[in-house]
């Protein structure tokens, strides 16, 4: 892997992190924290070499596991870590090269890094099984009134709080929008059922879990982790523009102004008639009804302006209203709204939320955290 490099623009960004509180619905405590991440478009040059020594079947071998990386790559694939809220998704051209060693000019083609003479094509057969298994919604929506992801400036002289931005572009964060539907699912699960821990249960089946203390709030060190199934892509926003808004801060007792509690933000305002979030997309991996039906609800809600995504939810940012979307299910494919008509189609879709309340259903989700914790004491 070679060094990245600058191309005149700035490879890394640091991003503010926090972990909420589902019961209190605010900050856990302690839950702050900031990270450094590739920025978007950062390019580098990756290198992979596989040796093979006297035995023609392994070459074979190799160059079917030479075309699958290639594929992968070409198509697009995850890498690093938080690759379920949208980072690490690289994509790249792919060329495969057959150097023989035991060739005086293929050594001397390797030394003067001239290889465009040992281009060779890639297999059509593949090693990879058929992923039909993924559940994916892709959709468009329109932003009803503003949006604000808060980033803070260094500079004092700036406003108090804009726009997350990356790259130089406005986005929609992965974990604004899976902080969200995590938040909203378990809101839904505790309505369909009374019982908390099965709803904790499906939650950590689906979205991932960490072990906690006993305050169910501090991460246990050396605990067993439970990974997320659900992943969702950061999402550029368009057609926006920027403005400063003023806002103050009331005293409750006096009704006055609180003392230097004049507040400068910049939210996005939508430019009408204009979509602003495209390709909004949520995967689950290895998707189960219950994982569907909650995937559909979750649709449902921000299709219809009741789940706004970011910050300053309270006073009615983060709304959003719903363009199109299209419904992935393994080899199946629905659009919304027009398959809602079919009877056949729609038939298919209830029956996922109809498996929210089979309480059959809840006994993957207790293997799957099982697992993990038989891994962990392993270990």
């Amino acid at each position: 892997l070679n060094e990245l490099p600058k191309n005149g623009k700035q490879v890394t960004e640091i991003r503010d992190g926090i972990r909420i509180d589902s019961a209190k619905g605010t900050v856990a405590k302690g839950a702050k924290f900031d990270y450094e991440l590739l920025a978007p478009e950062a390019k580098f040059n990756l290198t992979m070499i596989f040796r093979i020594e006297n035995e023609m079947a392994n070459y074979d071998l190799a160059l079917k596991i030479a075309s699958d990386i290639a594929r992968v790559i070409e198509n697009g694939t995850d890498l690093g870590a938080k690759s379920t809220v949208g980072f690490g998704r690289i994509k790249g051209d792919v060329q495969l090269y057959e150097i023989d060693f035991e060739h005086p000019t293929h050594i001397q083609q390797w030394i003067d890094n001239d290889l465009t003479r040992n281009s060779i094509e890639k297999l059509t057969e593949s090693l990879l099984a058929p992923q039909n298994s993924i559940f994916e919604i892709v959709a468009s929506f329109r932003i009803k009134n503003s949006m604000i992801i808060r980033s803070y400036s260094k500079d004092p002289k700036a406003p108090d709080s804009t726009h997350l931005k990356s790259g130089g572009k406005n986005i929609l964060s992965g974990s604004s929008i899976k902080g969200a539907l995590r938040g909203r699912s378990e809101r839904i699960l505790n309505t369909i059922q009374a019982d908390r821990e099965i709803t904790k249960t499906i939650l950590a089946g689906l979205f991932g879990d960490v072990e906690k203390e006993a305050d169910s709030v501090t991460i246990k060190k050396d605990g067993y982790t439970v990974p997320s199934r659900v992943f969702v892509d950061e999402v550029p926003i368009k057609n926006v523009k920027e403005e400063i808004q003023t806002r103050i801060q009331i005293d409750r007792f006096t009704g006055g102004t609180v003392d230097s509690a004049l507040i400068e933000e910049v939210p996005l305002f939508p430019v009408k008639g204009e979509n602003q979030i495209m390709n909004f997309r949520i995967r689950v991996k290895d998707a189960k009804p219950i994982d569907k039906g909650l995937m559909l609800l979750l649709l449902k809600d921000i299709w219809t302006a009741d789940l706004p995504i970011g910050g300053e939810k309270a006073i009615g940012r983060g709304v959003l209203e719903g363009i199109s979307a299209t419904i992935v299910d393994g080899k199946s494919k629905f659009t919304l709204t027009e398959d809602f008509k079919n009877p056949e189609k729609k038939e298919v879709l209830q029956t996922y939320v109809d498996a929210l309340h089979d309480r059959k259903n809840d006994i993957w989700y207790e293997e799957r955290i099982n697992l993990y914790k038989q891994r962990k004491n392993e270990n």
